[in-house]
């Protein structure tokens, strides 16, 4: 009996160790990334429907398959907004970037 027990401990123990790295790998960075595209995805949808609205087009034309490429275009749009976004996520703001500074701030004040 206390074998099977310290075996199903040691099972235990590798399982848990397992989905631990597993959810902070790769599962963790894709998971981020899927609920970034669906944030930016329904943000740009939900804009455009509303635009289109707004400039008195019908909502039933809008959803429709005459405006297809217009909501594929949205979707290419979203996922390159989602990869610069995930891109810039770890970017320090507090980096001087080059040509950013004014030539007011670099002038000598001993002239």
């Amino acid at each position: 009996m206390s074998t099977s027990k310290i075996a199903y401990g040691y099972v235990d123990k590798i399982l848990s160790y397992i989905l631990k790295h597993i959810v902070k790998g790769k599962f963790r960075h894709h998971a981020e990334y899927i609920g970034t595209f669906v944030l930016i995805y329904l943000g740009l949808a939900g804009g455009f429907i509303a635009f289109t609205m707004f400039i008195g087009i019908n909502p039933t034309l809008i959803i429709s398959v005459v405006s297809a490429p217009i909501w594929i275009g949205i979707v290419f749009l979203s996922n390159r907004i989602t990869k610069i976004a995930i891109a810039l996520k770890d970017v320090d703001i507090d980096q001087n970037i080059k040509g950013d500074q004014d030539d007011t701030t670099n002038q000598n004040p001993k002239l």
